[in-house]
């Protein structure tokens, strides 16, 4: 039961995306093996995450593809220090700690590579809509650099 209710709170986030589901074990009581796939700044990223429906106490492991270990380090992620298979958003907290953590990185990636104009620019909408994202596309050489700013935007009618 705990399992169902830990998924049951992702499927309801339009963020974040379970799919792929596959048993651990033949003798697993439910799927608990699945792709993740979370929609950042015009682009989903994707990584896998095994669950043990045995024994749900346990923090699930989490495998990023290539490129994420720089970002995101497992071992210090409070979504698996805290986790609790009790509190039924315990995995929702986690994706959104990892959702977090890629958005800032994003935004950090823009200011390394930007001149300074474009950096004041983009702290500057940073500040004003902390909660933007941006995708940054860069070639090989890193010498075009090509961004794609996701901004919240409330639609009033008077």
């Amino acid at each position: 039961i705990a399992m169902q209710q830990l998924l049951r709170g992702v499927l309801k986030r339009k963020e974040f995306r379970l799919h792929q589901p596959l048993k651990s074990h033949p003798s697993a009581p439910m799927n608990d093996r699945f792709a993740v796939s979370i929609n950042l700044g015009s682009t989903t990223h994707e990584w896998t995450l095994l669950m043990n429906a045995l024994r749900p106490e346990v923090p699930p492991d989490v495998i990023f593809p290539d490129g994420y270990e720089d970002m995101i380090n497992y071992e210090v992620l409070e979504g698996i220090k805290n986790w609790d298979p009790k509190k039924s958003s315990s995995l929702v907290d986690l994706l959104v700690e990892v959702r977090e953590i890629l958005r800032q990185s994003e935004f950090q990636r823009s200011f390394e590579f930007s001149e300074d104009k474009v950096r004041f620019e983009l702290e500057s909408v940073k500040a004003l809509s902390p909660e933007s994202e941006i995708r940054i596309l860069n070639d090989d050489l890193r010498t075009i650099e090509w961004f794609i700013l996701v901004l919240p935007v409330a639609l009033i009618r008077y």
